[in-house]
């Protein structure tokens, strides 16, 4: 059996190789992240609990990382244990081919951040390439995405379809702090044009629940490349329409 680590900017990631593979979140507390890829890697607190005490992995045995990063597995061996840490060594890496992502951009009006957490998943299986979260007119504002938990559901994501990145993601306090950033960016609302093979590149801005308020429509017709809308007389909620877009630049 072959055993996984996933290394993050925020998170480890521990998981054995088999079709029941389960997956442990362990907080970034120990030095193992900062020595991904170095000869030597320290195994301390939660992972060396979950590897050595949890899954009984003993000297000799090879464990691999990815870290999400570089598109590197690096392949350990444990070359040493000791009652609260143990030693591995490199053996071997290779890159590992990404899958062929769509590259999307998304500009996400915020909604609640359960709905937020239980799409992302999706969008990362969809290869959506950078996520960006907007506080709008109609966006609730004790709404506040927890960037350190949507990490963790991403690498459990990865874990799952095979994605060698993490999606780019970031928050703007308000609608004209992200048009200040950029001014590429199409937005989908109601008559809008539909969608062509050209638009596949550029950033979709999705509103909240409840949508985009006159003024935001406004400015829009002034300053969005297009206003976009889907070919479909229904009414989708929030989340629907981003996993639209983001359904739409994969299968161009």
């Amino acid at each position: 059996m072959r055993n996984y680590v996933l290394l993050a900017a925020t998170a480890l990631v521990f998981t054995a190789c088999s079709e029941k593979a389960s997956v442990k979140y362990v907080p970034y507390k120990d030095r193992a992240q900062q020595q991904s890829g170095e000869p030597l890697i320290e195994l301390e607190g939660e992972n060396f609990r979950h590897i050595v005490s949890a899954r009984r992995s003993k000297v000799g045995e090879e464990i691999r990382f990815r870290n999400l990063r570089d598109g590197f597995e690096y392949t350990y061996e444990i070359s040493a244990i000791g009652k609260k840490s143990a030693t591995a060594t490199l053996l071997d890496k290779k890159y590992i081919e990404t899958k062929d992502f769509s590259g999307a951009k998304i500009g996400w009006c915020i909604v609640d951040p359960k709905t937020i957490e239980k799409i992302l998943p999706h969008l990362n299986e969809l290869g959506v390439k950078e996520l960006y979260f907007i506080y709008s007119a109609r966006s609730q504002k004790n709404f506040k995405p927890d960037f350190e938990r949507m990490e963790k559901i991403l690498i459990n994501s990865c874990c799952q379809c095979g994605r060698n990145d993490l999606i780019k993601m970031k928050v703007f306090g308000s609608l004209k702090e992200f048009m200040d950033e950029t001014d590429d960016f199409s937005v989908f609302d109601f008559g809008g044009e539909a969608l062509t093979a050209e638009d596949k590149n550029r950033l979709f801005l999705i509103g909240p629940e409840g949508g985009f308020n006159d003024e935001e429509r406004e400015i829009f017709r002034q300053k969005a490349k297009k206003i976009l809308s889907f070919s479909t007389k229904n009414i989708l909620k929030s989340e629907t329409a981003v996993l639209a877009a983001a359904t739409f630049c994969i299968l161009q």
